[in-house]
């Protein structure tokens, strides 16, 4: 993942002072399925809730 990021700050010229990365896995039982939800979030923000 970080290189990912690396990787796109170097093709746009962006730098970061506190890149964020947070990775967490899960199984499933059989005939049970897991899902995934990838965010990736640039510049600044306030939370709505």
């Amino acid at each position: 993942m970080r290189a990912g990021i690396e990787a796109g700050m170097d093709l746009r010229d962006w730098s970061f002072d506190d890149a964020t990365v947070r990775a967490t896995s899960t199984g499933a039982d059989a005939g049970e399925y897991a899902a995934a939800v990838v965010v990736a979030a640039f510049g600044d923000s306030e939370p709505i809730l």
